[in-house]
């Protein structure tokens, strides 16, 4: 490790900090409210006792296989559920093309996806959309 100890264990904490609220979100999509709070407190007392065990007893398998958990199941579960229900098939390609990165699990699961919202995020996540995707049909170019 190359990091000091206090900001290796703050580095390795927002980890899961970012993966296991996505892990929520994607495992609780459409879940009743009795299993939203069940997830929600199994997950909230799974992260507590990894992060615990990391920090004192200075585990990584523990940490790392958690963290690879997490972000397996992101990697799986978002393009899936961009399949399912974002129904453009335009806009659903760009979207699964980004989701590969994790970063429309929240926009996704909370139904918000009307149009494509490509165009309105922080560069470079456009311009790199755009490569990925191909090239535009000239009709469809005309019509936006």
């Amino acid at each position: 490790m190359t990091l000091k100890y206090h900001t290796q264990m703050s580095d390795e904490l927002s980890m899961h900090l970012l993966t296991t609220p996505l892990v929520y979100r994607l495992i609780t999509f459409k879940a009743s409210p009795q299993r939203t709070i069940l997830i929600g407190t199994v997950l909230s007392s799974l992260f507590t006792l990894v992060m615990v065990t990391h920090v004192v007893l200075d585990e990584f398998v523990l940490h790392a296989v958690t963290f690879a958990s997490g972000v397996l199941i992101v990697a799986t579960q978002s393009p899936k559920m961009v399949s399912e229900h974002v129904p453009d098939p335009r806009t659903r390609q760009n979207l699964r093309n980004i989701s590969l990165f994790g970063s429309f699990v929240d926009l996704v699961t909370s139904e918000e996806v009307v149009d494509d919202p490509t165009p309105h995020l922080a560069w470079p996540v456009p311009f790199v959309a755009r490569r990925m995707a191909g090239p535009v049909e000239p009709s469809k170019a005309k019509a936006s």
